[in-house]
């Protein structure tokens, strides 16, 4: 909610502060107006284009560093409620999505509602916004046509790009012999070729089949979840 300080309504912002009344005195009236426009816009470019306005933790730069390295398969990041993980995953498969002309990136969840509340949800917020746009308006308009939703999330649990790449999302709840013979990443990738994000508690199963799936395309995987549950099977395994 905006408050007042010296005039102006300042937007409440988690990282950007509110000057306070003693430092903006200081200012000139228009230095003290373009500060204001200056942080105004700041927030704003944000809710709109999260994807390339948005703030990132600290954090974020080095998993894409991580990733970003030639002997790197696979990055596990473990983290608590309202940690991050799924901000960064969504927009990280967002990113190799545009980079990577003709990509297929598989999202996994615990089940098809997690996947679009976990999932779904925040690879919808961090598309480009005329993407977004176009999405919006073939809503309930071609049924052939990708839409979104808040309550059933992607038609058919996929989003194709105009680039040819595509995010197919799934569940730990199918079987994992339909995900037997496929591939994910990309042949000729520009960025990280991530080919899967795991979220949660990925079965042993789904992760030595997801393993065979990421070699022909020489793609990396990406397990993100809160290890409640202590030393599970997988997390030994990575250990």
């Amino acid at each position: 909610m905006p408050r007042p300080v010296n005039g102006y309504q300042w937007t409440d912002h988690p990282i950007l502060e509110t000057p306070s009344p003693e430092d903006l005195e200081k200012l000139s009236p228009g230095a003290l107006l373009e500060v204001y426009q200056t942080r105004e816009h700041a927030i704003v470019a944000e809710k709109y284009d999260p994807l390339n306005c948005g703030f990132e933790l600290a954090t974020w730069a080095g998993s894409r560093d991580l990733l970003s390295q030639a002997n790197v398969d696979e990055l596990v990041i473990f983290g608590g409620n309202r940690s991050g993980k799924s901000e960064f995953s969504a927009k990280l498969v967002v990113e190799c999505s545009l980079a990577n002309p003709g990509s297929t990136l598989w999202c996994f969840a615990q089940n098809k509602e997690n996947s679009i509340q976990m999932q779904q949800r925040y690879v919808w917020k961090y598309l480009p916004p005329k993407l977004r746009e176009k999405i919006t308006r073939a809503n309930g308009k071609d049924p052939t046509a990708i839409s979104f939703s808040q309550k059933n999330g992607f038609s058919g649990g996929k989003l194709v790009f105009p680039n040819g790449s595509e995010i197919i999302f799934r569940n730990y709840e199918q079987k994992v012999q339909t995900i037997e013979g496929g591939e994910v990443g990309c042949r000729n990738p520009t960025s990280i070729n991530l080919g899967v994000w795991c979220d949660e508690l990925v079965p042993m199963a789904f992760l030595e089949t997801l393993r065979l799936r990421l070699v022909t395309r020489d793609a990396k995987m990406l397990v993100t979840f809160t290890p409640k549950d202590g030393v599970t099977i997988v997390v030994k395994d990575y250990l």
